[in-house]
């Protein structure tokens, strides 16, 4: 596994989590405070934007 692999599968979460965005809030509304989705959202975001201005980091340290 290198960095390029991780950074790949980092932005495709990041995709499917804006995606599902809505549902999710929808499933956690059911039974908790209906923010699941958009934390999830706010949390790929900051992962994208650490990875970006960080590209060059062996991948351990691009998992922690």
């Amino acid at each position: 596994m290198d960095a390029a692999t991780i950074a790949t599968w980092m932005h495709g979460i990041d995709v499917v989590m804006r995606e599902a965005k809505d549902h999710l809030v929808q499933l956690d509304a059911a039974i908790g405070d209906g923010d699941h989705g958009t934390n999830m959202t706010r949390g790929f975001e900051a992962v994208v934007q650490a990875l970006n201005a960080d590209s060059s980091s062996p991948p351990g340290k691009l998992l922690i």
